[in-house]
This record gives C-alpha cells, structure tokens and sequence, in this order.
C-alpha cells in the first residue's frame, strides 16, 4: 500500500496507528509482514469488519481518515486498494449467454428496494443482463421516480446501493455511462458532469474526455462484475475517437468486461474508420437494430423499436434466442418501467442455454483448497475451497466421488477462516479409500481435486475440469 501513498500521508497513517494500535496489534503487524502473501491478506482482512472486501476497505480507510486531506482521496485510494486486493477479472466470455433487458432508469431509481425486486423479477424470468444508463435527462414533471445519475465525477450514494443490488440479484449490470441520445434530441436536462452540454459536439470535448475518465476510475470496485455501454445512439462522428479513448483507458486501468458502443446516423461511418483500434480494445458493436430481420452486430439490440411491445415480445425473444446472439431487450413499457413489471415479461419463453451462466474466472489452480481428514471439534471431514470459490459454487454440488461413481454429497457448513466456504463430510477422512476425489460445480462447469492420501492432510491441491 504504501506505493499508493504520498509521504505526507504515509507519515500521518503511522502516527494514527502508533497512537491507536495496542502493541500486541502492532506485534501482529510485524509477524504478519513475514507470512506468505496469500495468507497474509486473508489473515488481514479476516480482522477487518465487514462482509466484503469493500466494506472492509472501507472501514478501516474510515479509521484512517485523519491521515487524507479530503474524502475524495479517501475514496479514490479506497478504490485503488479494493482492485490490488481482488484478484484480476477475466475477459468477458461470449460463450455466457447475454439476455439483457433495458430498464432505462434502473440504477438511479430513488428506492433501491424496487431496484432489488425488479432484479429479482428478471433473474427468475431468465434474464442475465440489465442494461441501465446513469447519465438521464431530467425536466418538469418527467421521470420524477429517478434521482440525477451523477455527481460530479462518481455515482450517488443510491445509484452505487441499486449497482451493488443488481450484482447481488445475480445479474450482469450493463452501465450505460453516457446519455448521447438526450443530447442530440435535446430531450430536458442532462445531469451530466461538467454541466449541461451546448451542443452535440461539445459533449465530446477534452475536458469532458477526462471527466469521463475520472467518472469510470471511480467504478473500479465493480470492474469484476460489470459490462460497459461506452455510448447511446450518438450521432455525431467525434462520438467514434471518444469511444475509443475510453475503451482504451479502461484496458490499461485493468477493466476486463465488455464493451458495447451503438452509432447511429453520420456516427457509424466515424466508428467503421476506426473499426480495427476499437476491434484491438475489445469493443463489440451494438446497434439499435428495428424488426425481425437478424442483426449484423454480435449483439441484438432493440433499443428504440416502437412497435415492440407486451403482445409481441415472445415472438421477438424466440428469433432473437434462434440467431444465437446475444440481445438487450427494450420496449418502452419495460425500459420505462417505475414499479412491478407487467406480467409479460416475467414470461418471455427464453430458451435454457448451453452455457447459462457468466464466466466465474475460476482456473482450479486457485490455492487454498484443503482436505481435513479430522475437524476440531467433529472429529470428521472437513473440506475448504480457496477463497476465489466463495459465492461461485453450487454448494449442493460438492462430493466425494470414487471410481467414477458419487459416494457422498458434503454438507454446506458456512464460510470462515480466510472467506472459504466449509463443507462436512459423514467420516473421518481415513475411512475413505484411495482415489477419492473432491468434485464441486460452479456456472455448469465441475471441477475435481484428487486426494493423494485421505487420511492426511491435503493442502492447496489444484482441480482439472471433469468432462
């Protein structure tokens, strides 16, 4: 941490901790600075309080919070502290099937327990995407269920709440960062950063570059667990270059999910110029595409398709699933939507894909896996899966298997001691014979690790997927 410091900061930290800290703490600190990295870090946050690695940042930054000149820069080394701990996303994967449904004001709505049922509303309905702009246009007596996107450079205190109940919900939130349609339409007021826009072009200016660039560093905490619409409908050709800065700055800050960008107009041709830079980027096109026909585009949006509606929707889901795209549904009823969802979209026939789950990033070479032949206090099996697995796994999915034959399915006993999940076993781990094997599934993929000796202990053994 401490290459993130000034020395000015690093010198007011070390005061609040000699004048804080017991010195058995400060004893610890020492001793922990001698263990392996790995275990050190859970060892760390294990005495941190939270349920998560923000939270936990966020906690013990808060104590810290003496030692900074604002909390904006609290903030900001809070969220560069939270993406070194994490471990690295991995790109996003287009085997996972992407069903999004656009819900345009979806992540600025002032009550986050709508956000949590409308979320859980389309994750039982099959949904695994929600596509939702935090950049909206305001004006009298429209949209007076949403609260303006952005402050500044970072979202509001409720926007980052309905982000985080989103992810919770299971769900891939698509954040769309930037209101180009409301801009060229002229549609009320735009709560941009930097204020209002005077004109199409002026919303692509340099100085409006680095807001957009500070705004998106500010959603390094969601990196892992986000997709990013870098556009919407812009017209204007500079919308093409200002696509790809961004694209680019997210790469090299460390940003593996998608990318999408939807030109219309004299702004397509500006992006076709540019096509290879933005294929290099990772960016994927998405265009508003109207009617049945099948998009060129990877993915299938109908953003903006009037005649979409409750009566017809099933049979648009049906050739959008039959083309094999990936799709961001949008009808006017269901992106504009302040309450419960009309009951059609609650049953739109999605179709149970192949792979139904997003990319968990998992290798099995993850450490901290261990096979615990006799448990303290139960004098049985215990198992532990490393830290990367945590909330990953289907817990009814881990067993012991043998010969190719399932022996016995552990039970799930909570998460503990460095955020790993804790399974039981009926036995000892000796009374198990030779060639038993762990198994465990996650996002439709089993993983197996082989237990070289049941009756002792087996640590930081890797897993091979299992066919």
């Amino acid at each position: 941490m401490t290459n993130l410091l000034t020395t000015s900061e690093a010198a007011r930290l070390a005061g609040i901790v000699l004048a804080t800290y017991n010195p058995a703490l400060l004893l610890t600190t020492v001793i922990l600075a001698l263990v392996d990295a790995d275990k050190r870090q859970d060892l760390i946050l294990g005495l941190l309080e939270g349920d998560t690695i923000k939270t936990k940042v966020l906690w013990a930054m808060q104590k810290a919070r003496p030692a900074f000149d604002s909390e904006a820069r609290l903030l900001d080394l809070a969220n560069e502290l939270v993406v070194k701990i994490k471990e690295p996303s991995e790109p996003g994967d287009i085997t996972f099937h992407f069903r999004a449904a656009m819900v345009t004001p979806m992540l600025v709505y002032k009550d986050t327990g709508l956000v949590k049922r409308q979320a859980t509303a389309l994750k039982a309905a099959g949904y695994t995407a929600i596509a939702s702009l935090v950049d909206l246009q305001t004006g009298q007596g429209q949209r007076d269920y949403i609260v303006a996107g952005r402050m500044a450079t970072k979202l509001t205190d409720e926007a980052e709440q309905n982000l985080e109940a989103v992810i919770a919900a299971g769900l891939t939130p698509v954040v769309i960062i930037r209101n180009d349609w409301a801009v060229r339409t002229k549609t009320g007021h735009i709560p941009s950063i930097s204020g209002q826009p005077e004109t199409e072009t002026d919303f692509y200016s340099s100085t409006r570059l680095r807001y957009e660039k500070q705004f998106l560093d500010s959603l390094a905490v969601f990196y892992p667990d986000i997709y990013i619409q870098l556009s919407i409908e812009p017209n204007a050709p500079e919308s093409a270059d200002f696509a790809l800065q961004l694209a680019r700055h997210l790469r090299a800050r460390g940003f593996a999910g998608r990318l999408f960008v939807n030109p219309m107009g004299a702004a397509v041709t500006a992006h076709e110029a540019i096509r290879g830079d933005l294929d290099m980027a990772g960016v994927e096109w998405a265009r508003s595409h109207h009617g049945a026909s099948v998009p060129a585009d990877p993915v299938w949006n109908t953003d903006g398709d009037t005649t979409l509606n409750g009566n017809n929707v099933r049979e648009r889901v049906r050739l959008m699933e039959a083309s094999g795209k990936g799709w961001i549904l949008w009808t006017h009823t269901l992106a504009n939507c302040p309450g419960d969802f009309p009951g059609e979209y609650h049953d739109v026939g999605i179709i149970p894909p192949s792979a139904p789950t997003p990319p968990s990033g998992l290798t099995g070479q993850e450490p901290g896996f261990l096979w615990k032949p006799v448990g303290e206090n139960s004098r049985k099996l215990r198992v532990l899966l490393p830290k990367e697995w945590t909330g990953k796994v289907d817990k009814g999915s881990v067993e012991l298997w043998r010969g190719g034959e399932r022996i016995e399915t552990l039970a799930s006993i909570g998460v503990g001691n460095g955020n790993r999940e804790h399974f039981a076993g009926a036995k000892p781990g000796g009374a198990y014979n030779a060639g038993v094997e762990v198994r465990a599934t996650e996002g439709g993929r089993t993983w197996a690790w082989k237990i070289p000796s049941p009756a002792g202990r087996g640590e930081n053994l890797k897993a091979e997927r299992v066919a």
